[in-house]
């Protein structure tokens, strides 16, 4: 109570007696953040039928961690079950082992990931995000001001792009994909949906910079100490990015303040950086010692792909709207220890970003609305040039509005599209869980030929192997897309279509529904020679081939479901 009227008397607010500690405003905050973190899974789960797991845009990924918790739950350690190769489970994941276990246990797949992680993502990052702003900003509609920012701010020029149609089709298309992802990566709400892990990293990397602020503030205590470490280390194992940004913030902190104000460097916080090493030489050591991560090493570099990148008009266009007012914030002097992190943040961010090692930089600016909104709210009030007029409350709660309600209309969009396009398997239907089930009882070894679509079902629901699955973790992956599009298509001569499965060393061909009522019959008149038995489920269906000398010799170095 002595630290709420202290919050109380800091910010102008004279009535203690909140609920919970909070004020009206903050409640509708964490209202938000809650509604923001389930605005895709409650309505997928309200159609019906059956959640896959998958959520967001991109929902390949939250199937992929399915794939992972099952692993992991099964075996400890997590290894790649798309690629036909005889299983390497080098992966440790503390998250992904706790839901593994649960799952073992016998908690559905989806809800030992989603219903476990998600609301713990949700209260961190509101936590953070309050204890953040109380700790640095001063005044009550600026912490209001900078809450916001740091939970709900979204650029929205992606969805203008679309909106007005601006640029010819081709740009219209690579303007707004450009947009949209480096707008998505420091959208505080997008790991919430989907990607609790990262959510998780970033609360705890606020967390642990407000502990070392605290511990510059004369808490020497030994238990704060070691959770500090231990938090570095957990934050580094969840997301490389920032585990590496947090260690770069404590020595550019320490740095500083020893160049700037004299301060002893405080040594005790090597602590940090050996608790920070340990996953990342982990991860060092599997990408290069491990064939599967070091696929997903060259899918994941910088310019493996096309689709993704930030040319400098995208960084320029989507930072300067709150970028120009924490320019303004660097003015301060005097800094203490959390006044000189959350200016470092943004140096720290850009620091990782150009290093040349690991993969996917543009996972550095997670997180990156945390000190953006801290110091543009700063720069408005408190350290704003004699030009800069006042901000008013009639005009400042329009600006909050324009960069957050816009931008996450169109991301929820975009979501939903992704849902009625059936782009991914939100849904499993009644005839592809059968048949799944299928997979999955069977006792003989043997992977699974399917395309994309059916491979991110087929490992987390049967537990076998699927010849097809994440960019990141197929091998040759337009290789193989080439010729499972074109037999999946009828696209392939009868010959060249046995010949394909037969090389691919499949036992079983799995088709998706894909959200049609029956499966195409084709493959039986491409592949029929080969066909030891039909298994029909509804929408969807399962090919059991005939054995042959190389469907016997994946089947033995794969095994049957779960490796077994």
């Amino acid at each position: 109570m002595s630290a709420l009227k202290a919050d109380s008397a800091a910010t102008g607010n004279s009535s203690p007696k909140r609920p919970f500690g909070l004020d009206w405003f903050e409640w509708i905050c964490l209202v938000g953040v809650f509604m923001a973190s389930f605005a895709i899974v409650v309505p997928l789960l309200f159609k019906g039928r059956t959640w896959s797991g998958g959520e967001s845009a991109v929902a390949l990924d939250q199937l992929q961690y399915l794939t992972w918790i099952r692993e992991a739950g099964n075996h400890g350690l997590i290894g790649n079950r798309w690629d036909f190769s005889p299983d390497s489970r080098v992966f440790l994941h503390p998250g992904f082992l706790i839901s593994g276990l649960l799952y073992r246990l016998g908690l559905p797949i989806q809800a030992a990931y989603a219903a476990l992680w998600k609301p713990v993502a949700a209260v961190l990052t509101f936590s953070a995000a309050l204890l953040w702003v109380r700790r640095l900003v001063e005044g009550v509609w600026a912490r209001r001001a900078a809450l916001f920012i740091a939970l709900f701010a979204v650029m929205p020029w992606s969805g203008l792009v679309k909106f007005f149609n601006i640029g010819d089709r081709r740009n219209n298309y690579i303007w707004g994909l450009k947009l949209d992802f480096m707008s998505g990566e420091i959208w505080t709400v997008q790991p919430l949906q989907g990607y609790a892990m990262t959510a998780i990293a970033i609360a705890l990397m606020v967390f642990v910079l407000l502990g070392l602020a605290r511990r510059s503030g004369g808490d020497k205590r030994t238990l704060l100490l070691g959770a500090l470490a231990l938090g570095s280390g957990v934050i580094t194992w969840l997301q490389p990015w920032q585990g590496a940004e947090v260690l770069a913030i404590v020595a550019s902190v320490e740095l500083f303040r020893r160049w700037r104000y004299g301060k002893k460097i405080d040594l005790g916080l090597a602590w940090l950086f050996v608790s920070g090493a340990v996953p990342a030489i982990y991860y060092a050591v599997i990408s290069k010692s491990d064939a599967a991560w070091r696929l997903a090493g060259e899918a994941n570099q910088a310019d493996a792909s096309p689709l993704w990148g930030w040319p400098w008009w995208v960084l320029l266009l989507t930072l300067v709207p709150l970028g120009l007012p924490a320019l303004f914030a660097l003015r301060a002097t005097n800094l203490d220890w959390g006044q000189a992190a959350v200016r470092f943040w943004p140096l720290a961010t850009l620091l990782v970003f150009l290093q040349p090692f690991g993969t996917f930089p543009y996972h550095s600016a997670q997180g990156l609305m945390f000190p953006v909104g801290v110091l543009a709210a700063q720069g408005m009030t408190r350290y704003r040039p004699g030009f800069v007029p006042k901000p008013k409350f009639w005009w400042v709660i329009p600006i909050l509005i324009f960069l957050s309600v816009p931008g996450t209309i169109h991301k929820m969009w975009s979501a939903f599209n992704q849902v009625n396009q059936v782009a991914y398997p939100y849904y499993i239907s009644p005839g592809e869980k059968r048949a799944l089930k299928f997979l999955e009882s069977d006792p003989q070894p043997g992977g699974v030929l399917t395309d994309e679509y059916g491979g991110l079902l087929v490992p987390a629901y049967s537990g076998r192997e699927a010849f097809m699955g994440p960019f990141s973790w197929t091998p040759d992956y337009f290789k193989r897309g080439l010729p499972i599009g074109a037999l999946f298509g009828n696209f392939m001569t009868p010959a060249s279509a046995q010949k394909f499965v037969d090389d691919s060393g499949a036992r079983f061909l799995f088709q998706a529904c894909h959200g049609k009522a029956q499966p195409p019959t084709s493959l039986v008149r491409q592949i029929g020679p080969l066909i030891a038995s039909t298994h029909d489920f509804g929408c969807a269906r399962v090919y059991v081939f005939k054995p042959s000398r190389r469907s016997d010799s994946v089947s033995k170095r794969l095994g049957g479901p779960d490796g077994g």
